[in-house]
């Protein structure tokens, strides 16, 4: 068993470094066992997808497109490397095929123009999750911005060291052409973390202002049950926009609600969003962008859980008060919505998933339903509230 796992790690160690990634992803998944593991595989599938899309549109260089290629290699080593098997030791004293992995990987740089040195300390790609000053107008002395700082704190509280990086980046403006792309420059192609949320707002006390924009970067959310070279990756909005109250903790755990949609945790994002609508006592819901954005995340979370009746109910709340951005997002969504139905329906493994599923949603509907009676006011009342006609 041990020398049929170092023969594994071999040949995905060989796959790597011919740039066959794909192969090398399909076998590694195959090994792994704890879901953190599996979880950080989605990532890099994710960020290997878009890479190749990106390729296919002509909508990345060359330089920065090896670059990119370099950063996954190396994460899928470090991947392989953190698993746990007995065999590691055996792996670690082989220093032949090490030397020889080290020549293989050298020519496969100089074929296919991979630069080494500038990513060369890259061994453990995170998902970054940055916050840019909301204050306007800070006096002189404050050189740190409060509110993103509490935001950086109470996601930092909520999201795993070991695979996300929570931090504010300072003051950032809007104020740029192509700013979704300026941001993913800026602050990610050219560091080892290139996917992740970059959060940008304005927070004006005296004005009353505050708006919030957010830039998802390298990010798609993926079915776990479909996740071959015909993946079933649901569309993903730019940028989201929003403007609610200053409540740094109510938006921590929405944006971790979020993350965890991107994750693969789709039913503890579903729990999660209700849980904000529940707790929701300074009246965010009635922020039409805001409930939009959320019902987006929560219809994606039902399309790719199979429960496509579900999700299309939330894509008509978006169609009603969402952004142009987001009704164009969730007419593609719910194409694949349907897709995924039909192939769970269709799959005699997915059938007793998909019925499971359903009867999970089915008591989350009744558990928001039963809180909302507990206190006098019926969901359907909640909704109407929101989407006035």
């Amino acid at each position: 068993m041990a020398f049929e796992m170092y023969k594994m790690e071999d040949q995905i160690r060989n796959l790597i470094a011919q740039n066959k990634l794909t192969e090398a992803i399909e076998i590694l998944r195959s090994s792994l066992n704890a879901q953190s593991q599996k979880n950080a595989l989605i990532v890099i599938e994710n960020r290997w997808n878009d890479l190749k899309e990106k390729r296919i549109n002509g909508t990345i260089s060359t330089e920065h497109s090896n670059i990119e290629q370099n950063k996954i290699c190396n994460s899928l080593l470090a991947l392989l490397d953190s698993k746990e098997n007995p065999t590691s030791g055996l792996l670690k004293s082989n220093k032949r095929m090490y030397m020889i992995l080290g020549g293989v990987l050298l020519i496969a740089a100089a074929i296919f123009g991979i630069s080494l040195s500038k990513t060369e300390k890259c061994t453990d790609s995170k998902i970054a999750i940055l916050i840019a000053d909301f204050i306007a107008g800070k006096e002189e002395h404050v050189t740190e911005d409060p509110f993103a700082n509490s935001l950086a704190i109470e996601m930092d509280a909520l999201l795993s060291e070991n695979f996300y990086d929570v931090r504010p980046v300072g003051p950032q403006t809007r104020n740029i052409e192509r700013y979704n792309d300026a941001i993913q420059e800026k602050y990610y192609d050219k560091f080892c973390d290139t996917s992740g949320v970059f959060i940008n707002g304005l927070l004006d006390k005296g004005k009353a202002v505050f708006n919030m924009y957010t830039t998802i970067v390298n990010l798609k959310m993926q079915s776990a049950d479909f996740s071959d070279k015909e993946s079933l990756v649901l569309a993903n909005p730019q940028g989201i926009t929003f403007s609610i109250p200053d409540d740094a903790k109510f938006l921590a755990d929405f944006f971790v609600a979020m993350v965890k949609s991107y994750e693969g945790k789709h039913f503890e994002a579903l729990k999660d969003f209700d849980k904000l609508i529940m707790n929701d006592t300074s009246g965010f819901m009635k922020n039409e962008s805001f409930a939009a954005t959320l019902a987006h995340y929560k219809g994606n979370c039902y399309a790719l859980r199979g429960d496509n009746v579900r999700a299309k109910k939330q894509y008509e709340i978006v169609r009603q008060q969402g952004s142009p951005e987001l009704k164009e997002t969730v007419d593609q969504n719910e194409e694949t919505a349907d897709e995924i139905n039909k192939r769970m329906r269709e799959d005699p493994e997915q059938q007793e998933t998909l019925q499971k599923n359903i009867r999970t949603h089915s008591q989350l509907e009744k558990d928001l339903d039963k809180f909302f009676k507990s206190i006098g006011r019926g969901v359907e009342k909640i909704w109407k509230d929101v989407f006035k006609k």
